[in-house]
């Protein structure tokens, strides 16, 4: 997982994207580890669309339309990336 993230972060930083992990990956990271699958982050609405071009060259993909919650105050863009077992 955490050559995932390392891609992930490092995709985002070098295109100037501003992100905040979030969920249970943020508090294995901040506080107490915690076993999680998947990476949760916030990014700013006017940087998403850049963040989808950029993680989709590193092998994600965006599998499904967005979620809108609470009248869209929060919108979730999911993104899938399939690993092998080696992480």
């Amino acid at each position: 997982m955490s050559g995932k993230i390392k891609a992930l972060t490092s995709e985002l930083d070098r295109n100037g994207i501003d992100y905040a992990l979030c969920e249970a990956l943020a508090v294995s990271v901040y506080a107490r580890p915690r076993a999680t699958l998947d990476i949760d982050m916030m990014i700013e609405a006017d940087s998403v669309s850049k963040a989808v071009d950029d993680v989709r060259k590193i092998g994600f993909d965006l599998p499904s339309d967005h979620m809108k919650f609470q009248n869209g105050a929060a919108i979730i863009h999911p993104f899938t990336k399939i690993a092998d077992s080696s992480g």
